[in-house]
C-alpha cells in the first residue's frame, strides 16, 4: 500500500512493526498513560529563572515604518489631486 512519508523514509522505522498491519490478536497493549508521562511541578510562577533568546521581529519599529510610508502616500496623493484640480 502506498503511504505519504517522505523520500527514504521506511514504514517500520517510523511506526514499528509490520508494514502490512496486523489485523490478528497479536498487537501489543498500549501502556498506561501514567508511565509514558514525567511529573511536572508546577510551583512557583513560570518564569522563575528563565531567559527566553531574543529572536522575535521588531514589530512595532514595523507597525511605525508601515504607518509612515501609508501617511507619505496618501500625502502623495492628496497633493498630485490637488495639483491636478488647480491646473
Amino acid at each position: 500500500m502506498a503511504t505519504n512519508l517522505p523520500q527514504g523514509w521506511e514504514y517500520d522505522k517510523v511506526f514499528g512493526g509490520d508494514s502490512a498491519g496486523s489485523s490478528g490478536g497479536s498487537a501489543m497493549p498500549l501502556p498506561e498513560p501514567g508511565k509514558l508521562m514525567r511529573e511536572i511541578n508546577f510551583t512557583g510562577t513560570p518564569l522563575d529563572g528563565l531567559s527566553l533568546p531574543k529572536t522575535a521581529t521588531p514589530g512595532p519599529l514595523h507597525l511605525l515604518i508601515g504607518a509612515l510610508l501609508l501617511a507619505l502616500a496618501a500625502t502623495s496623493l492628496g497633493l498630485g489631486r490637488w495639483r491636478g484640480r488647480m491646473a
